[in-house]
């Protein structure tokens, strides 16, 4: 019996062993086998005593169904003779040429594939070798069959074909380095080899030969008394064998360039053999033990025992085992049972990669019927999967598995009663996986929370890519429905947005699920605004309870896009009662509708805030600053709002330095407000100045009081305040500056001269003046007029103070005079061109008679005041397309008239 298998063994039965010569019937009992090769139905023994046997190998099916082998010997031959040691070492098949290449005492006779007798050839037998390889990546039917030879010199050459000849063209390898080979395998110009002996310095190394080149590379070294292994496991890989007395057996996979290419595989026992057929690496132990490994793991299959056992090929696509007296073949069973057998353990990523492997060779190639059947047998195989990831509660790779085996998402959905709507068109009957709820597979309310929860993420991404447009309805609302019971938070928005929704459904669940604020969103979305905001209302005066909701300001953004007014006026109340923010309700609306009619009258807004003080003055900023609406009442509303602040917030100072409790964020307020009331005094135009002037005209607001005389042209008064009472000179100048800038320039001219009156009039502080008042003539000579300013200023200043105003101001009189004339004297020579011109042009003149059409377009002249002459003399219809086409392009060239 065979060892139990390790711990980290998983079982899997990938082969089962076949019975194909239970004994060696021969004509002697010595007989033993040496060596076996196979092709298609032959099948070659080499023995012991030096013959090679033929049989007549047949498959087929027992009663049972089971697999069974039975062979018909068809003759034989004796190669070897004489001798001590005539067994049969190695066999190789050249199907192409129809021989058999038997290897037996250093020698290689070639045979006939079917009588077995040895070529009449000077060449047919080859003496000297050591060992014999094909090239393991060819094809065995090509009819130029290589083989490589290692002789006691080297490695050599050969091609077989009627005989096996040295082959042309190639490069036998003399050289120390090439010699003692032990074992080796060749994959067409690469090879890997094992040598122990002299050459290598009596050790045991494992290399890489490149065969064109010569080039060797050491890889490593392998114990004395170990019998190496080289195998070729598959295009440009390599397996090599290596074994010590306290380390595990481990076999390494490599390439032509000595890299390794995949991770290494763990060997229970040292193998004497190994064959390799994509996906497993079959080992033999000494006593017969056979172990399966995977190439797409590494890890161990499975585990068989043949008594006795001492060969392992894989050859002619069949892999034989054999011992000294018994034959059989390790026949593979079905990647489909292999797979059954991977799903019922529960080993999904195992059975996919079988699959994988199973399946990776469908293409649009195939017979349609056959490529259908391929498919058909992929997506079933994806959806088994699926649900075993489901049953061992890995949901999200269950559904992404059986979304890929293009499984209907609505089944998925339809396992969860409840999410489908009831209006959906699904039949709930039908099902591919075999299961109508999800309760057939998870047990715990947890597993099946979780399940619901990989459904929703499943359901997120196939619904970016829809390609059935008639399956949205079903999957928002079962999305709709997870998002309630699992992400409250992520179903407003997905409410909001989603074009696809089975209404009745969503409000019956959220309605039971209590998500008071998610049932308003859908309302809106449906349209039915009222129900949606007295759903807010509700949750705002606590009749409900949602922790969803994000507060007032929603229910404010929505509002302000109803259009109703009667139903924004109802609601506005509460929100205004709550935050006087919530007046942005009539400030983010439009004032007129789609059809032109005003939707929300100010006068009416204003009536209407006057319950809610607080909300009145951003809304007369909103008429004034942002829609600027002239109207005398809103600006003034608006300036007499902002001298109430002033004045409250001069209150709050008072009480703040008595208190001496927040002083300075007392003291910052009034220059704030202060600001605002300056800068609608100072931009608007429309406030009743007089109202304004009855409030602040004996308070100690004099810059405001200075805007206002301003305003009404009372320009000194204006100036008096500001140098005489707040001794902003810099102020006074820059509201002379101002004013200049928007009047003419005589207007201009008197405002600086009434600036200049305050500065030189007697008073308490005339004198301190003086210096203000130079400084204003140096710096405006352009503006002032000097006869004015002579008029003005003290009798007792001599020439020498103003000396340098005097000489600006001439210098800027008489560039100002000079520039007039060169302007008046450029007009008249305009002019003058412009009446030579219309001389000429009234000089010309066309006769226009009942036959005379238009240049342009032929039709009759029919009004002679529509006539018109360009350059050339030809005559035109005034509205002529030809002329108005071309009006632009001989806008210089073209002159017309009136005949």
């Amino acid at each position: 019996m065979p060892p139990a298998p390790g711990p980290d063994v998983g079982h899997l039965s990938c082969f089962q062993i076949i019975p194909i010569l239970e004994k060696m019937v021969d004509e002697s009992s010595k007989h033993k086998i040496a060596s076996i090769e196979c092709w298609e139905e032959n099948l070659y023994v080499g023995t012991t005593t030096g013959y090679v046997v033929r049989y007549l190998l047949e498959q087929g099916e027992s009663p049972t169904g089971k697999l069974t082998c039975r062979t018909a010997k068809q003759g034989q031959t004796h190669v070897c003779q004489s001798g001590k040691d005539r067994r049969i070492e190695n066999l190789v098949v050249v199907p192409a040429h129809r021989k058999l290449l038997a290897m037996y005492n250093n020698s290689v006779a070639v045979l006939d594939m079917n009588s077995l007798r040895t070529v009449e050839d000077k060449y047919a037998v080859t003496k000297n070798v050591y060992g014999l390889c094909r090239d393991s990546a060819a094809d065995a039917r090509s009819h130029h069959f290589h083989v490589t030879a290692a002789r006691k010199k080297g490695l050599y050459q050969f091609e077989v074909g009627a005989i096996m000849s040295p082959q042309k063209g190639a490069r036998d390898l003399e050289d120390d380095r090439y010699r003692d080979v032990v074992s080796m395998a060749r994959d067409g110009s690469t090879m890997a080899i094992a040598q122990r002996g002299p050459s290598v310095g009596g050790r045991g190394v494992y290399s890489v030969v490149d065969l064109k080149t010569g080039d060797v590379m050491s890889l490593f070294d392998f114990p004395e008394k170990t019998i190496p292994l080289v195998k070729y496991v598959s295009r440009n890989e390599f397996l090599l064998v290596q074994s010590f007395d306290e380390a595990p057996t481990m076999g390494m996979f490599i390439n032509g360039h000595a890299s390794s290419t995949r991770q290494q595989v763990e060997f229970p026992f040292r193998p004497i053999a190994a064959a390799s057929g994509y996906p497993y690496l079959i080992a033999m132990g000494e006593n017969g033990e056979l172990t399966v490994h995977s190439l797409l793991d590494q890890k161990e299959k499975q585990r068989l025992f043949f008594r006795d056992g001492k060969i392992l090929c894989d050859t002619g696509g069949r892999f034989i085992i054999a011992s000294d007296n018994r034959i059989s073949l390790l026949a593979p069973v079905s990647f489909q049972q292999q797979i059954d057998e991977l799903l019922m353990e529960e080993r999904v990523e195992e059975a996919l990669q079988l699959a994988d492997v199973q399946y990776n060779h469908i293409n649009v190639d195939l017979d349609a019927d056959e490529f259908a059947r391929q498919r058909e047998g992929m997506l079933a195989l994806q959806r088994r999967a699926g649900l075993t990831y489901l049953k061992m509660n890995r949901f999200a790779d269950g559904f992404d598995l059986l979304a890929a085996s293009n499984t209907d998402p609505r089944e998925m959905i339809a396992l969860f009663p409840g999410l489908l709507p009831k209006s959906t068109t699904y039949n709930t009957t039908v099902s591919t996986t075999g299961i109508h709820d999800i309760g057939q597979v998870v047990k715990t309310k947890e597993d099946r929370r979780d399940a619901q929860r990989a459904l929703a993420t499943f359901l997120e991404v196939v619904r970016t890519d829809l390609i059935q447009k008639s399956w949205s309805r079903d999957i928002d609302t079962a999305l709709a429905v997870l998002y309630g019971t699992h992400y409250p938070e992520k179903l407003p928005s997905f409410i909001a947005k989603s074009a696809a929704l089975s209404v009745e459904d969503v409000k019956l669940h959220l309605e039971k699920a209590e998500q008071h604020h998610t049932l308003a969103v859908l309302y809106a979305r449906e349209g039915q605004s009222r129900a949606a905001l007295n759903i807010w209302r509700r949750i705002n005066v606590g009749e409900l309870v949602d922790p969803a909701f994000p507060g007032l300001s929603h229910a404010v953004d929505f509002l302000s896009s109803v259009t109703d007014v009667d139903l924004v006026y109802m609601h506005a109340g509460w929100m205004l009662e709550k935050d006087s923010s919530a007046v942005r309700v009539f400030t983010r609306h439009d004032l007129l509708s789609k059809t032109g009619e005003v939707l929300f009258r100010p006068d009416l807004v204003l009536d209407f805030l006057k319950l809610y003080t607080a909300a009145v003055l951003p809304y007369l900023e909103y008429l004034v600053f942002d829609i600027r609406k002239p109207s005398e009442r809103y600006h003034t509303q608006l300036a007499l709002k902002y001298l109430d602040r002033v004045d409250q917030a001069r209150i709050a100072l008072k009480a703040a330095l008595a208190t001496d409790t927040d002083v300075a964020g007392s003291a910052a307020a009034v220059p704030t407000e202060r600001r605002k009331l300056q800068r609608l005094l100072r931009e608007s135009d429309s406030y009743r100045v007089e109202t304004i002037m009855d409030r602040i005209g004996k308070t100690d607001l004099f810059v405001e009081r200075a805007i206002l005389h301003g305003k009404t042209g009372e320009h000194h008064y204006a100036l008096d305040l500001l140098v005489n009472r707040l001794g902003d000179h810099d102020a006074a100048e820059e509201y002379c500056v101002d004013v200049s800038r928007s009047e003419d320039r005589e207007a201009g001219q008197e405002v600086f001269l009434h600036l200049l009156d305050v500065y030189l009039q007697q008073g308490p502080i005339g004198e301190a003046n003086s210096a203000q008042a130079m400084r204003l003539l140096n710096s405006h000579c352009a503006t002032l007029d000097a006869d004015k300013v002579l008029a003005r200023v003290p009798l007792h200043w001599s020439i020498g103070v103003v000396d340098r105003f005097l000489r600006r101001s001439i210098r800027s009189t008489l560039h100002a005079q000079r520039t007039k004339r060169i302007e008046h004297g450029l007009a008249r020579q305009e002019n003058l061109q412009a009446r030579a011109e219309l001389v000429q042009l009234e000089a010309r003149y066309v006769v226009v008679s009942d036959s005379r059409r238009c240049h342009g377009c032929h039709r009759y002249f029919e009004d002679t005041d529509k006539v018109r002459l360009d350059v050339h003399g030809r005559a035109y219809i005034a509205d002529c397309e030809c002329i108005l086409g071309k009006k632009k392009a001989q806008r210089d060239h073209t002159s017309t008239f009136d005949v």
